[in-house]
Parts: C-alpha cells; structure tokens; sequence
C-alpha cells in the first residue's frame, strides 16, 4: 500500500532545495544582473565556485537556473557565456515592459497598496534631480519597491515575468553606465501615484511608459557616446556553403591527369 506519510507519496509537499543551492542561485543571479560577472565573458564552474566560495552543486544548480532565464549559456568545453548586452537584448527587453506592464491591475489596487505607492513616491522625490552616486542608488531601491508593490496584484506567473523585465532593465543601465556614460537619474512617480490613486489605469500605464521611454533614450545616448568600433560579425557558413567550399578549392588545384606515354617500338 501507498504510505501516505512518506516523503514522496501524492499530495506531499515536496522537498525543498537546500539552503546552499538556494543562497547560491542568489548570489550568482546577483552577479550577473549587477555586471560582477562582465556581459558577454566565459566562466567555468571552478572559477565560479572559488570565486564566489560555493560547491560544485549549487553553482551548477545556480546556473542551469540562470540558462532557463536567459542569463547564461551553457559552452561546451568552454564553460558558461554571460548574457552579452546587444541591441536586440535591449529592443526585447524594451518591448517586454511595453506588453507587460499595461497587465498592472491599476484599477483593483487596494487601499494600502496606494498608500505605499504614494509614500514611495515621495521618497523618490526627495532625490529627483540629484547626480550623486549615493542619492541615485537610494532612489532606485525606493522606485523598485514601487513597481514590486504595484506588482503584487498580479498571478505569480506574470509577476515573475515583469520582475524579470525590470532586472534585465537594471543591468542593461549599470552595464552602460560602468562603461562611463552618466548614471540614469530617478524619474518622477508623483503622476504614476496620482493615477493609481484614482485608479487611473491608463494614466497610469501611460506614466510607466514614460519611465520606459527614458530607459530607451538612455541607451541611446550612451550608443550615440560609445567611441568604440562596431564591427560586423562575420557570418556563419550555411551548410550548403559548407558542401560547396571544398568542392571550389579542389576545383582550383586541380592538375589535368598525366597523359599515357607511348610504348617504345
């Protein structure tokens, strides 16, 4: 008979991970979102484990987490690629807050959430306009409070989703701005707050895409600023071009075979 008290028997709950594994995928989806770990370099597991003084089990758990959110991948014999920032990085993660956000159930706030939005925002306020490095990072902790709170509301699965959208979003700022362009300032939410008081919601999607449409005229500009060389890739042989190159080369060295000499009479 089934023992309904056994670890795995139906409707258990099931085991959790341990708190390595857990810490672990923290620390390293910390890393990669905050550039610790640059954009586009290759990392091995030994490298990650004494870096970051993890086991083998976590780092490896962490990152097949990471792989299925799109952070790393994986490279055979090589080790794990971290998300390289590119244009269509940027232009998916653009358009992931666009379709996402309008989600926000603006309309069905309760209460106590409008509050904390209100109270968030004037906490923001204090800080709009000020270029130090301390009053920047104090207004981004507040701002993402803001958005988690006003994401609350939401089914697991889409919070998960638009959180997502947001850290692409601050790693895709803190990438630029390590690389020398000026820090993106905190943005006004006191029209977001006044919308989501009266429960607004298109007022209110369209002071969220206003935050957006700063994020994008940010990366812009730092493009725009980036005296580096942009160099095309070269492309990548098709197989067809992969039958037909060997077949040209052979065509080009090829020697007309030696002919029959006579036989001596």
């Amino acid at each position: 008979m089934l023992d309904k008290d056994a670890s795995f028997s139906l409707g258990s709950t099931p085991p959790l991970p341990s708190g390595k594994r857990v810490f672990a995928g923290a620390r390293l989806r910390q890393a990669v979102l905050w550039c610790e770990l640059a954009p586009g370099s290759v990392i091995s597991e030994p490298a990650l484990m004494e870096r970051y003084g993890l086991n083998r089990a976590g780092v490896r758990a962490a990152l097949v987490g990471l792989e299925a959110e799109g952070l790393v991948e994986a490279r055979p014999r090589a080790g794990w690629q971290i998300r390289p920032v590119t244009g269509a990085y940027i232009g998916e993660t653009i358009a992931a807050r666009r379709a996402i956000e309008p989600a926000l159930p603006i309309g069905a706030l309760r209460d106590d959430v409008i509050a904390r939005v209100k109270e968030l925002s004037q906490l923001i306020a204090v800080f709009v306009g000020r270029t130090e490095s301390t009053a920047i990072t104090t207004a981004r902790a507040y701002d993402r409070e803001l958005l988690d709170v006003l994401a609350s509301g939401l089914g697991e699965m889409r919070r998960r989703w638009i959180g997502e959208a947001w850290d692409h979003s601050d790693r895709i700022v803190r990438f630029f701005e390590s690389g020398g362009a000026a820090r993106l300032g905190p943005v006004d939410r006191a029209p977001l707050a006044a919308a989501c008081a009266a429960r607004d919601t298109d007022s209110a999607i369209a002071a969220l895409a206003t935050a957006t449409d700063r994020l994008e005229a940010f990366v812009k500009d730092a493009l725009y600023a980036d005296m580096a060389e942009i160099v095309r890739p070269a492309a990548k042989p098709t197989r067809a071009r992969r039958r037909q190159e060997p077949a040209r080369q052979d065509e080009g060295t090829r020697r007309e075979p030696p002919q029959p000499r006579g036989r001596l009479r």
